[in-house]
């Protein structure tokens, strides 16, 4: 290692590299604009952009991920009818809008490593329309720019109102919903125009509203059932500037005694009871004395001071029962009812003391006859002893759940059953059984009552086992699930029927939902042309069609899941009229269609051409409608820059010069995603996060590749081509000792703008380290620290110091 310290000041003579020319300057003339949008242009030269007599904006102000643009000036500007932002222009330097007033929705200048000016000091209002009952909506956002644009408080800044306060924080028990507990005030500027909201997740705020600046009750209070609420309160001005605080609210009693009232109901018959947020003045208790049935819901819903319900002879209710944050309700007693529909909800009923439902025998939940997950009962966050599992009416859940076979023989017919589901129960219970979870294979079965039965046919040699998940559930909702495996099973090979079709043209060949008795091949043996569609749709036991001589169609070509198809030939096969799909032929493996050369579209504007997916190992076959690769070519030495700017590789397609070629980050079926490790610019693929991030540098993703030029035509178009889609799977590793350069950009003359020791000096925003190549192109640099680089290369004409008693170690 070699080690150079300066201690003293030092004047580099050396190689002069070039000079920055001055930028290219665009002037826009317009006075006013419905919007401003540049994204990811790429100038070719330095830019800088003037909006020398623009107003006003109706809509939004976008500058996004361009590519030389120094500077954006609006002199007149004074409103902008939607966003303005200004995001990862990394040598944006200048945004000048000195007599900008408003902003609708936010203003966000964030990432733009080179800004060194932001001047919008004029800036008096950000209006967010669409959430102005948000008190966490962004109203502005200046960030990860340099040090000098980010300092705050930022130039416009009105500076967030203080001492929030509450005029009295005292409410009685007994006033109605709706009364004032106080009026809300904060010391702001006088020019603010504050608005304040229920904030934050406190389970009370649901107690309360705020109509501007009046602290409301939006619920009645029981004194004896709780005392003292929390709640938050958030303060914004027009600038989104903010503050919050927890009051803490106090019920107090009633004056006088009250006495429990009595309310008597005698129907015997009733289409609903329905009790929603309502206040009783004093304890009541409810008591449907004659109530038998009742046709509809049964439903209370956050009442005050209802203390007590009552169904002595209460025997069924045909729609929910529902009892939900009544806050002094003791008592539910319905010691006779044995049936409910759809669900039974009691929750958050904090002072019940009784639930007398124990002759509950079946919970129905109609419209959701096949839906295993619905609710059919929830006893939750009351008190303790209610919520007390297992409930007196519970039944316990089924157990022990099997079925009496676990195998099915191949190219069987659709429907044809596997076993029988069973669980162990009570005698009395109703069970049903049900297809659940997430398997993938669960789509391959269906249940019957107590029947698994298939819902496709299979083969053998494609696959013979496949993985399901059941749930049996009970009349009252309780549940147990169970993974099965189901296997195929290999059965002696079976004369395949071979039915010759010997038509030389055919209007259209038509296939749906035919059930053929045994395995059978269709052999078109003479067929030249149709002029109509080719349409093939869940055909079970096809398992081959040959198209030998089939030039041309006048129509689609469509297969579509007909599970024991295995080959489909159409070797001479030229063109078709608006698409291929191949689509859901599991046990298909054999597609040959490559003489295609162009599918030519009968309608409007229709994408895609064609389409060959989710047909066993099959999925790839489209490549051989045209050869076109692609490849991955890592970079060698990765240059390390500020997120998401480290380039990493470059995809490479061997497409035409003339054609384009769009990359994106699929799955595994080729579904367009974002990657959360990496990010494609055009044919380069760059990391998103910084570098040292990174734990483990080795990587698998794959890549879609569309050639552009070949996406569909308009209809005149005789040249339409096909649709391609390229998929590429990547495996690539990045070494975490890669060196990189870090560039002296500070500007000015004196500390901190010419401190080696200020991060916002360096273009990768952090301090050299010993991987590190420093370039200095020019500018005064002052070392007032001990430092350290890889290497250091300085430009004619630039001032380096190093103070003593600091030193300077470069390593090679």
């Amino acid at each position: 290692m070699r080690k150079i310290i300066f201690i003293a000041s030092l004047t580099w003579s050396g190689l002069v590299f070039g000079s920055t020319a001055d930028p290219v300057v665009i002037e826009i003339m317009d006075t006013t604009m419905s919007s401003v949008y540049y994204q990811q242009q790429k100038f070719s030269t330095p830019t800088k952009l003037v909006f020398k007599n623009l107003t006003s904006v109706d809509g939004d102000i976008t500058f996004h991920m361009n590519s030389n643009l120094v500077e954006v000036d609006f002199p007149l500007l004074k409103s902008a009818n939607g966003i303005f932002y200004a995001h990862q222009n990394l040598e944006l330097q200048k945004i000048s809008a000195p007599n900008l007033t408003s902003v609708v929705r936010y203003l966000y200048v964030y990432g733009n490593t080179s800004l060194i000016e932001l001047n919008v000091c004029k800036l008096k209002d950000i209006f967010p329309p669409e959430i102005t009952h948000d008190p966490y909506a962004i109203y502005y956002k200046v960030m990860n720019n340099t040090p000098v644009v980010d300092a705050i408080p930022l130039c416009f800044s009105q500076g967030g109102p203080v001492s929030l306060a509450l005029s009295n924080n005292t409410i009685s028990e007994d006033r109605a919903i709706n009364s004032l507990v106080g009026k809300l005030s904060a010391t702001a500027n006088p020019n603010d125009k504050l608005a304040y909201f229920l904030s934050g997740d406190l389970m009370d705020n649901f107690k309360f509203r705020i109509n501007k600046d009046s602290l409301l009750s939006a619920s009645g209070f029981d004194y004896e059932t709780k005392s003292t609420y929390d709640i938050g309160i958030t303060v914004v001005n027009q600038l989104g500037e903010r503050i919050e605080k927890i009051f803490s609210i106090n019920i107090s009693p009633a004056s006088g005694t009250q006495d429990t009232a009595i309310i008597e109901i005698t129907e015997t018959n009733l289409p609903t009871v329905y009790y929603q947020q309502q206040t009783f003045s004093k304890p009541t208790k409810l008591v449907f004395k004659n109530l038998t049935t009742v046709a509809g819901h049964i439903y209370f819903h956050n009442n005050t001071n209802l203390i007590s319900v009552d169904f002595p002879l209460l025997k069924s209710s045909a729609d929910i029962f529902y009892f939900y944050k009544n806050v002094g309700l003791k008592k539910i007693n319905a010691p006779n009812l044995t049936t409910v529909g759809r669900y039974l909800y009691v929750y958050g009923n904090a002072s019940l003391e009784q639930l007398a439902i124990c002759n509950l025998k079946e919970i129905q939940s109609p419209e959701l006859p096949m839906d295993p997950y619905s609710i059919y009962y929830t006893v939750s966050n009351n008190t303790a002893a209610v919520d007390k599992t297992p409930l007196c009416f519970s039944n316990g859940a089924p157990q022990t759940l099997s079925v009496s076979n676990r195998s099915v023989k191949e190219n069987q017919v659709v429907k044809s059953l596997v076993g029988k589901l069973s669980a162990t129960a009570p005698a009395s219970d109703k069970l049903r059984f049900f297809l659940s979870g997430d398997m993938a294979d669960n789509n391959k079965f269906m249940i019957r009552n107590d029947s698994l039965l298939t819902a496709s046919s299979f083969d053998f040699e494609t696959r013979n086992s496949y993985f399901i998940k059941v749930t049996a559930i009970n009349q009252l909702g309780e549940r147990t699930e169970g993974d099965f495996t189901v296997n195929v099973l290999d059965i002696a090979a079976e004369d395949t029927t071979v039915l010759v079709i010997n038509d030389a043209v055919m209007s259209s060949l038509y296939y749906h939902q035919t059930s053929f008795t045994t395995p059978t091949k269709l052999l078109f043996k003479n067929l030249t042309a149709v002029t109509g569609s080719i349409y093939f749709h869940q055909v079970a036991n096809l398992v081959q069609v040959d198209f030998p001589l089939l030039d041309s169609t006048g129509g689609f070509v469509y297969f579509n899941q007909n599970e024991s198809l295995k080959k489909i030939n159409a070797p001479v096969l030229r063109s078709a009229v608006d698409y291929l799909y191949v689509y859901g032929n599991a046990s298909l493996n054999q597609l040959d269609v490559c003489q295609l050369k162009t599918i030519s579209p009968s309608g409007p504007f229709n994408a895609p051409y064609y389409f060959i997916s989710n047909n066993n190992n099959l999925d790839q076959a489209s490549v051989c409608l045209t050869k076109t690769n692609v490849i991955y070519v890592p970079v060698n030495n990765i240059l390390v820059k500020s997120p998401p700017n480290t380039l990493i590789g470059y995809l490479i397609a061997d497409a035409a010069a003339t054609e384009t070629v769009q990359y994106n980050f699929v799955d595994s079926e080729g579904k367009v995603l974002i990657h959360p490790d990496f990010e494609i610019r055009g044919d380069s693929v760059y990391l998103t996060k910084d570098f040292s991030f990174y734990t483990n540098t080795n990587f698998t993703f794959d890549i879609s590749g569309i050639r552009i030029a070949q996406t569909p035509k308009r209809p005149f178009d005789v040249a339409a081509g096909l649709h391609e889609k390229i998929v590429l799977r990547v495996n690539t590793s990045v070494a975490k000792d890669t060196r990189y350069t870090n560039e002296w950009i500070g500007k000015g003359l004196t500390a901190p703008s010419s401190a080696w020791e200020n991060p916002g000096n360096w273009s990768l925003n952090t301090l050299p380290d010993a991987n590190t190549d420093v370039v200095i192109r020019g500018g005064k640099v002052i070392v007032g620290t001990n430092g350290i680089c890889r290497t250091i290369t300085l430009n004619s004409g630039a001032n380096f110091i190093v103070k003593a008693p600091f030193k300077l170690t470069i390593i090679h």
